[in-house]
């Protein structure tokens, strides 16, 4: 068990700091609680299953006793599973044993991933571990630990199957002591940069910050539905839900995967588990919205929708309120690389409330050298907080260009702060369209086109000009009652640009609309970010 603290000896209790991690807290329940659901999967036909916590304890424990010796402490292994029990249990079997897990969604980036790093060891299905049946570096891992979702042909000396790990262990090997601020996690980026970075975190990060910072900021029961992977931030931090007494409903796969889940499957999920607590992508509350029927029923349950790592757009949540009024959407800003740096809680009383901080967060914008700008002039969103990470795994230099020797993180995202302190975004630090001299940003242009009739959502991108290095054009998705209509969507969305954005010749300010783009379907991550790099090569700009 892994149970360390240290005390002030001066006075009884004065003082005493706590290094436990997840398994210790995971381990003790009492009979009521062991029988407690604490996970809820669906797979893609809805099938029901689920994970108690007493069977989550046990089948971890017996994993770690089972793999015990096949790696040392600090070994990195991988896990790369979709959301369903075997994730749950296979990540704290490894943490049990101190290895540090990298967590990925994706046979991609593994496959990226196995080009730079070395690895001892895998947990993925059977019909994963087929795809890289003609990759060498895969192959000659240590060890690699499959669940059996497919038959496996030419099983090799390396290969444990999982069904194995989890058997009764006549043997009870000691495991090794573990700390909650040890290297024991490494989580993928999206990948919007053509790869993901591996970004190494702690157990602390989680135990007892996010957890409680964000079940304390919202009202509703314990029970939540969750579209992220178990992979990404966003999702491992419901791994440790237990511990604020959270009940997890989430599908297999995530919901934002083309064709495996529709409006009506998620609703019908939310309903049949009565989830209080509903947390989408944008690009999948949009989506929902678009589908009126299938929102009221998650409306009937729902006391919030939480989003986050898309921004989403004005007009959709007037969407929301349209169909729930009295539904409040709390918008988290937040990344792999610092977790939670703040949220907004949207109601249609106060459509734009002021951002709230976890405690012990530190917030500021600042220019290219690192100063602190006044309120209206827009710069670099700088965070330093509890829940950050420690580095980008194995790479020095990319950490030190976003984590200064002061401990901020530089998060490439662009604001202001107006007079009475609110925050406006302005895009991404890349995004930045060069007119002339002036800089321009994309994000209040797109704010202002995404409310107009025809348009779902939009992208403004830079488009080579001779004259003055960049002129404005437009990526458009339409709405579905316009998608034929596409001759008089470009007109109406034309008139609407010139009404609503003037250029200034003498001032040097040009705003002209060069082109409209329409686009059926957005180049996304995994995280359903849109692409834009992706857009430039799309459409030859």
């Amino acid at each position: 068990m892994n149970e360390l603290s240290y005390c002030c000896k001066n006075h009884p209790n004065e003082y005493e700091v706590k290094y436990n991690t997840v398994d210790y807290f995971l381990d003790r329940y009492d009979e009521e609680e062991g029988n407690k659901e604490c996970m809820i999967f669906y797979d893609s036909c809805m099938r029901r299953s689920s994970l108690t916590r007493s069977q989550w304890s046990n089948q971890s424990l017996q994993f770690a006793y089972n793999l015990f010796g096949k790696g040392k402490k600090g070994d990195v292994y991988c896990l790369l599973l979709p959301n369903r029990p075997e994730f749950a249990i296979s990540f704290i079997g490894l943490q049990r044993l101190g290895f540090n897990t990298l967590l990925t969604p994706r046979t991609e980036f593994l496959r990226l991933l196995l080009n730079d790093f070395k690895f001892k060891g895998l947990v993925t299905l059977s019909s994963y571990w087929k795809r890289f049946s003609d990759n060498k570096k895969a192959q000659d891992l240590s060890h690699i630990i499959l669940i059996e979702d497919e038959k496996l042909d030419n099983v090799t000396d390396n290969v444990i199957l999982y069904k194995d790990l989890i058997k009764e262990c006549s043997m009870k090997p000691k495991l090794p002591r573990v700390q909650n601020d040890e290297d024991l996690i490494i989580l993928t980026t999206s990948g919007s940069v053509g790869k993901p970075k591996l970004v190494q975190v702690h157990q602390k990060k989680y135990l007892g910050n996010i957890n409680k910072a964000l079940m304390n900021s919202i009202a509703g029961d314990n029970v939540i539905f969750s579209d992220r992977p178990l992979a990404y931030s966003g999702g491992l931090t419901l791994i440790f839900g237990f511990l604020s007494g959270l009940q997890v409903v989430m599908t297999d796969y995530p919901c934002s995967n083309q064709g495996s889940f529709t409006t009506k499957d998620i609703a019908t999920i939310i309903s049949k588990e009565n989830c209080s607590r509903v947390v989408l992508f944008a690009y999948l509350i949009c989506d929902m919205v678009n589908s009126p029927n299938d929102f009221r029923l998650i409306a009937k349950h729902a006391k919030v929708i939480l989003t986050g790592g898309q921004a989403i757009c004005m007009s959709t949540i007037h969407h929301i309120w349209e169909i729930a009024p009295s539904l409040p959407v709390v918008e988290v800003y937040a990344s792999t690389e610092m977790g939670r740096a703040f949220l907004k809680t949207r109601t249609k009383e106060d459509p734009n409330p002021f951002p709230v901080l976890p405690a012990g967060t530190e917030f500021s914008i600042r220019d290219e050298n690192g100063d602190i700008l006044e309120r209206g002039e827009i710069g670099e969103i700088w965070v330093r907080n509890k829940t950050m990470m420690i580095c980008y795994f194995n790479d020095p230099e990319n950490t030190s260009k976003t984590l200064n020797k002061n401990g901020w993180i530089k998060t490439g995202d662009l604001a202001l702060m107006t007079d009475d302190g609110n925050i406006k975004f302005q895009g991404r630090l890349n995004d930045v369209i060069k007119i002339a001299t002036l800089k321009t940003y994309p994000l209040p242009f797109e704010n202002v086109m995404n409310n107009n009739k025809c348009i779902e959502i939009c992208v403004v991108l830079g488009l080579p000009d001779e004259r003055l290095g960049c002129h404005l054009c437009l990526v458009v998705k339409l709405k579905k009652e316009w998608i034929h209509k596409e001759t008089e969507a470009h007109k109406e969305i034309e008139d609407y640009w010139n009404e609503n954005f003037k250029s200034d010749v003498e001032g040097g300010v040009v705003h002209t609309l060069k082109k409209i783009f329409f686009i059926t379907e957005w180049p996304l991550t995994s995280s359903t970010k849109i692409l834009r790099r992706k857009l430039y090569d799309m459409f030859k700009i």
